[in-house]
């Protein structure tokens, strides 16, 4: 079961502190908090913790998937794309090039999500590569 996002809040005693806290529900989520405040606020009890849900939390892999599957619905194989190989908004660095097969991939190790592009260099990080039309989108029949 993925974990959800929970923002905490506790109010008592004119004191409020806001947390964000990481559990499979939100009852989870309060008791994490009201157990590990009770030391310091003893009179603190479940009514004094308020959860809202920020959603669920991705992993770095469950976020590389997403990346890679979102880029090769909207830009197939043959989009042109700019890519920094620098920082973005490097002009002088940058260049114009065409989505390669298999478009996007996910590199092992720490590179993440890479997009196969025409040269230089192969592949670039999906975060430095942005498309030259506008985004693909299913006709509607």
């Amino acid at each position: 079961m993925p974990q959800h996002a929970y923002s905490v809040t506790t109010a008592i005693d004119d004191h409020q502190h806001a947390h964000v806290v990481y559990a499979d529900t939100a009852g989870k989520a309060r008791y994490q908090v009201l157990s590990n405040a009770q030391e310091a606020w003893p009179s603190l009890t479940f009514r004094h913790i308020k959860v809202r849900s920020l959603g669920v939390r991705e992993t770095p892999r469950e976020r590389a998937e997403r990346q890679r599957d979102d880029f090769n619905r909207r830009y197939p194989v043959g989009t042109p794309v700019r890519c920094y190989p620098g920082a973005m908004g490097d002009h002088e660095r940058a260049y114009d090039t065409t989505v390669q097969a298999p478009g996007a991939f996910i590199m092992g190790g720490d590179r993440g999500t890479q997009v196969s592009v025409k040269v230089p260099g192969d592949s670039i990080a999906i975060t430095h590569v942005v498309p030259l039309v506008p985004i693909a989108t299913p006709s509607q029949d």
